[in-house]
């Protein structure tokens, strides 16, 4: 190598798409995550824990357990018009007369300090202020409501809507009733099980309104970002957000190469993670702008023990989400996560692997019972989604009860999984084999004469029609307004009829989100 320029190396590697330059036309260079496929798992690489003795494992989920879990989520929130997202926080006394500082959850100590300081300006400019991590979705009663049907934490559940919002399936506004979008489910419905695991994978890999730092802090984390005052003018801690999650994908290449089959020692992981500068887009922002911070002192992060301290709770915050995932296992030592090792799940998500081939979902015990009111009870442990989907286009009654949901079954809405593809003998026959029982006789002699009536003439007076300017305003409509909620017939991606008492009300909502311009009375 004596005498290879390596400049030129570096350059030719660059234009062959095997590295690329880092953020900011910096000196780093990193592999790109499509070229991986060329670099195996490698024990070198990433280290096997020597010593495997008295670990106390944290097993994954099973490989259908996340999509299972979104799906149950989308279900209980359909069935539960009580749910409602947060509104917006209340502001800081000083937020509330300066409008950058709204832009940031900056802490109230530090703005309490701020509002006394005599020379506030210069002090504004001269202090760097803790960042707080982002607020949950739903409101409190809402979050532990969820929390308690579904029986899961609130850091995962809190995740998990993000995920769903992001596919378009659930429209969250401030301090209003969480909706389901029909448009969306129905396409992710249609997904095998363990299929529909991809676009939630494919969502976090992109999700940019929350970070491994929230969940890190909910873990216990000390370490936090913090925020020079000058910089608080020209940016808004939703973009710095964003940019901290850049480093997703340069990590999921990282553990492309962890040897399969074996513990990983973490320690490891995090070396790795540090020679290879894979949390570029975080060490990039630190300075004048940013700085990393624990509870007790600013962190240097060419300090060995500082880039551990702020980033070790990082990785162990991405590592619990590919367990939620069922894409890893982790092991402990006295508390202290010490290996991780990818499951078969995970060495596909990763893209160690092409293939994968999913377990047989077995389940036990009936997934329904019937009621002498007509009335069909689901058992969220137990309810294949696909069960949970008919039993959706049954009714439009469904609340929740405990891990149970409850339908009553209405004419007008079995209209709904007649004009599917279903008839009355096959939702007869499903509902038999996931309830292991006869249907109740009135039950099913409503549903076979439901169907003997099914396709005459329905009349509609006064609709009310909608004509559209192009192909896909139609989806971007229903995922953003109330559009769904008064929607009759498509006549094509065009052309809808609405019902007439909801007119006024979609044409106030788009106004107010800006499709249609505002008309002075």
């Amino acid at each position: 190598m004596k005498d290879v320029n390596l400049a030129n190396v570096l350059e030719d590697l660059r234009l062959a798409g095997l590295i690329t330059f880092g953020i900011g036309g910096a000196a780093t260079y990193i592999y790109p995550g499509e070229m991986s496929y060329l670099l195996p798992p490698d024990s070198l690489f990433l280290r096997p824990l020597s010593d495997t003795k008295n670990l106390r494992i944290d097993s994954p989920a099973s490989p259908f357990e996340f999509a299972l879990a979104a799906t149950r989520l989308l279900f209980v929130i359909k069935a539960d018009p009580e749910l409602r997202a947060r509104g917006k926080a209340e502001l800081h006394p000083l937020a509330a007369k300066n409008s950058y500082l709204q832009n940031w959850r900056i802490s109230h100590h530090d703005l309490d300090r701020l509002a006394n300081d005599p020379n506030m300006r210069n002090s504004l400019f001269a202090h760097f202020f803790t960042l707080l991590p982002t607020l949950p979705l739903l409101d409190n009663a809402s979050q532990k409501t969820l929390a308690r049907t579904l029986n899961t934490d609130d850091s995962r559940l809190d995740f998990t809507l993000r995920l769903l919002a992001k596919l378009g399936m659930v429209a969250i506004t401030p301090n209003e009733p969480l909706r389901v979008l029909d448009e969306g489910v129905t396409q992710f419905m249609n997904q095998p099980l363990v299929a529909r695991l991809a676009p939630l994978w494919n969502a976090w890999q992109t999700l940019k309104d929350w970070s491994e730092f929230d969940l890190a802090s909910a873990q216990g984390s000390t370490a936090h970002l913090a925020q020079g005052g000058a910089s608080l003018f020209n940016q808004t801690q939703v973009q710095l957000t964003a940019q901290l999650t850049a480093a997703r994908p340069m990590l999921i290449t990282i553990l492309r190469r962890a040897p399969t089959d074996q513990w990983v020692d973490f320690e490891s992981l995090v070396a790795r993670c540090r020679a290879l500068d894979t949390l570029h887009a975080i060490w990039s922002i630190q300075g004048n702008t940013t700085q990393l911070q624990t509870s007790d002192h600013r962190l240097n992060l060419s300090n060995v023990e500082d880039w551990r301290a702020f980033f070790a709770p990082l990785l162990k915050a991405a590592l619990a989400v590919l367990r939620w995932f069922g894409a890893a296992e982790l092991a402990y030592r006295k508390d202290q996560l010490v290996a991780f090792r990818l499951t078969e799940l995970g060495a596909y998500l990763v893209h160690q692997t092409d293939k994968y081939e999913s377990p047989r979902l077995t389940r036990s015990g009936a997934a329904i019972t019937f009621s002498g009111e007509g009335k069909i009870t689901a058992r969220l442990d137990e309810s294949d989604p696909n069960l949970l989907t008919l039993l959706n286009l049954l009714t439009d009654s469904i609340h929740s009860e405990g891990d149970t949901l409850i339908y009553g079954v209405a004419a007008e809405c079995a209209r709904r999984a007649f004009e599917g593809g279903w008839d009355a003998d096959k939702v007869i026959a499903a509902l038999e084999k996931a309830a292991a029982t006869r249907l109740p006789k009135a039950l099913s002699e409503s549903l076979r004469a439901w169907w003997a009536n099914f396709g005459r003439v329905h009349l509609y007076a006064n609709v009310a029609l909608l004509e559209l300017a192009d192909d896909f305003a139609l989806n971007e409509l229903l995922a953003g307004t109330s559009l769904a909620q008064h929607l009759l017939y498509r006549f094509s991606p065009r052309l809808i009829a609405l019902r007439p008492e909801g007119v006024e009300v979609l044409r106030a909502d788009l106004v107010n989100k800006g499709y249609t311009p505002k008309i002075a009375s």
